[in-house]
């Protein structure tokens, strides 16, 4: 059949054609398989999704950042910052530290650490919305430790 997903979508030429072929006017009419419109019907709505996200602060992409080694992350925070790392990624907490729901006090032993067992697993599994505002928190990348 012509375009037109469903049989209700208005679409004059697909009605003519498929008109004509009921008249026996056209022959050898071919038809999408179902599983090739549902994707179509995907990737549409997957367009969508992105041009939404788009308008969202998702962090830095990862692979953007500089490195940094676990010795610099510590000495860092020996000086005052407050950055821990997570999944690899080391993440400056300072401006979120007092509005974390647990409080500062939850935060503040895992500085200059690798905090990734605790923020994705252990007593607290964090959520979707937790590890979106870590993505916007990241600064480097850590470096791994020379053997």
């Amino acid at each position: 059949m012509s375009t037109g997903i469903e049989y209700c979508h208005f679409d004059p030429t697909k009605w003519l054609i498929r008109g004509l072929s009921f008249l026996g006017l056209t022959h050898g009419l071919k038809r999408f398989p179902r599983d090739t419109i549902e994707k179509g019907r995907l990737q549409m709505r997957q367009k969508r999704l992105d041009e939404l996200k788009a308008g969202y602060d998702w962090g830095p992409n990862a692979s953007s950042l500089p490195p940094m080694s676990m010795a610099e992350v510590e000495a860092r925070v020996a000086e005052g910052s407050s950055l821990l790392v997570v999944d690899g990624l080391v993440h400056d907490v300072s401006e979120f530290l007092e509005s974390h729901p647990a409080g500062p006090s939850f935060i503040r032993p895992y500085l200059g650490k690798d905090a990734t067992s605790a923020f994705r697993g252990g007593v607290y599994n964090h959520s979707h919305a937790a590890d979106n505002t870590l993505r916007t928190l990241r600064v480097a990348q850590l470096q791994a430790a020379c053997e």
